[in-house]
């Protein structure tokens, strides 16, 4: 008899152990695939230039600094893009431990419908925003650091791409500085 406890009590390990596993290969699944954004020319801001200080107002109400302060990564999306859609997951994952703002200018219903998928990552429905920026080919992404300075862009297909952009401009952010303090 104990033997059979401690056999369901091994197979209850083994089960937690599976979901575990499969849990971080779904992770691994999401940061696979082509390193780095594309860099494309004519599209978003030139690296190094300023950013004008920014207050997006977000779906839900809040007010997110950009521009001063504190590091953002804006990422436009497009509802209805399937690249865009593809992105979700990767964005949910990122934006739990990095400052992320999702900027769409489509259909306002379908942003709050992009909002809800997004959960905790703000969403801002603002089309001056992407038009300043001159972005015309989403899922695109622009790190700014604490300067206001454009230290990444690119267009972003997953998370190991996000990650690549942010490692990228954490570079060129640490150049930047030392630039500054050595004339």
């Amino acid at each position: 008899m104990a033997s059979y406890v401690i056999l369901w009590i091994l197979a209850a390990v083994l089960v937690v152990a599976v979901i575990g596993l499969y849990r971080q290969l779904g992770l691994l699944h999401l940061r696979m695939g082509n390193t780095g954004a594309l860099d494309v020319e004519g599209q978003g801001p030139p690296l190094g230039q300023k950013v004008s200080q920014m207050e997006l107002t977000d779906l839900a109400g809040e007010v997110h600094e950009v521009g001063v302060g504190q590091e953002a990564l804006l990422v436009i999306l497009s509802v209805g893009c399937s690249a865009c859609e593809r992105l979700l997951p990767s964005l949910q994952v990122y934006g739990q431990d990095h400052r992320t703002i999702v900027v769409t200018g489509g259909v306002p219903e379908a942003a709050n419908d992009l909002s809800s998928r997004l959960g905790k990552v703000p969403v801002v429905w603002n089309r001056r925003v992407i038009d300043d920026f001159a972005v015309t080919l989403p899922p695109f992404a622009i790190r700014v650091d604490s300067k206001g300075l454009v230290v990444g862009r690119g267009i972003v297909n997953n998370l190991g791409q996000l990650e690549e952009l942010e490692r990228e401009s954490l570079v060129r952010s640490s150049m930047v500085t030392a630039m500054d303090e050595y004339p």
